[in-house]
This record gives structure tokens, sequence and C-alpha cells, in this order.
């Protein structure tokens, strides 16, 4: 999972639920830099803080095997 992959499907459903960066990292007890450096692509993320992510946008995600 590449982070062009999280930084756009991340800014699209942040989007869709009509959510400021800074609301859902309130939402997601993540500071709001964090979440600018993630829809930029700047930082890797972890699975720990996409769960947090993904949660607080009440959307699933699965870690996919692409051997």
């Amino acid at each position: 999972m590449g982070k062009h992959w999280v930084s756009v499907t991340l800014r699209e459903l942040r989007e869709t639920k009509n959510l400021t960066q800074k609301q859902l990292a309130n939402l997601c007890d993540i500071h709001a830099n964090t979440i600018v450096r993630i829809e930029r692509g700047e930082v890797s993320v972890s699975f720990i803080t996409l769960e947090k992510i993904f949660e607080a946008l009440d959307h699933e995600f699965e870690l996919q095997n692409n051997d």
C-alpha cells in the first residue's frame, strides 16, 4: 500500500464526510499536522494510525497481499 493511495483515499473519504482536516484529527486524537502530511503524501502511515483514521471515517479497509 503506497503513500499515494493512502493520501488520495484519505482526502476523498474525509471530504465525503464533509470534515476538515482539523475535525478529522480531533476525532482520531491525532495532531492536525499529521493529517495534512498524510494527505500530502509526505509521511508513511502506521497501521495503528490508519486504523484510527478509517474508524473515525466509519470506513473499513483491508490489507491486500500482492504476491
